[in-house]
């Protein structure tokens, strides 16, 4: 998968899994956390598209501190 800003630009890429909720993508794997890190706490960014291969998916980044791991999703409003 790839995560791209709302410019457009990728910021990462990696692996995700679609929840049984069907509105969040967890991010399995990432390969640039920082680029994440930067985007969502320096930026201020919470807008992205993350694309698996043809298809794409545009919402709100999240992530949460998980013990000793950083946890990335992205959390749609509407069920896909």
């Amino acid at each position: 998968m790839t995560v791209y800003n709302e410019a457009g630009a990728v910021l990462a890429q990696g692996a995700g899994r679609i929840a049984e909720d069907g509105r969040t993508v967890a991010f399995t794997s990432v390969d640039d956390s920082g680029a994440l890190l930067r985007y969502y706490f320096g930026w201020g960014g919470r807008r992205v598209t993350v694309a698996f291969g043809s298809a794409r998916l545009t919402g709100w980044l999240r992530t949460r501190w998980d013990g000793t791991t950083r946890t990335w999703f992205l959390e749609v409003r509407e069920a896909f």
